[in-house]
């Protein structure tokens, strides 16, 4: 599957579990934003959909956390909490969904990529309660 097509996978497939949680969807009109979805669950939670990419020499999983941006050259930018609210990861393979607030990949350093097993272990998993559900 192309990555393109991944990415509009991890989209929907997310998109399926929260409207059958009852929640509330909102998609940006604008292309370029850095948020994919708006959630409401009694607030409103940007979001930035990931598909989750495999390991560095054969680790466990990982999420990207940075976009490219493109002015005269290709730059990766990190996320940032004043933008978003929460980074989703989705394995298209397990069908497992991780909801990572923003303020926890901030506040332990993580800039570039996190592993899926340090989302284990944090309970960041499948966790929808974040939403109020």
């Amino acid at each position: 599957m192309k990555n393109s097509n991944r990415g509009i996978v991890a989209e929907k497939m997310f998109e399926t579990v929260c409207l059958s949680s009852g929640l509330a969807l909102f998609e940006p009109v604008v292309h370029d934003s850095p948020v994919d979805l708006v959630v409401s669950g009694g607030k409103l939670y940007r979001c930035q959909i990931k598909v989750c990419s495999p390991g560095w020499f054969g680790k466990t999983k990982k999420i990207n956390l940075r976009r490219t941006h493109y002015v005269k050259a290709r730059h990766r930018i990190p996320y940032k909490s004043s933008e978003i609210d929460v980074i989703v990861g989705v394995d298209i393979d397990t069908r497992d969904i991780y909801i990572v607030p923003m303020d926890f990949l901030e506040k332990n350093g993580y800039k570039r990529a996190v592993s899926v097993s340090v989302l284990i272990q944090n309970g960041y998993i499948n966790n929808f309660n974040i939403f109020g559900v």
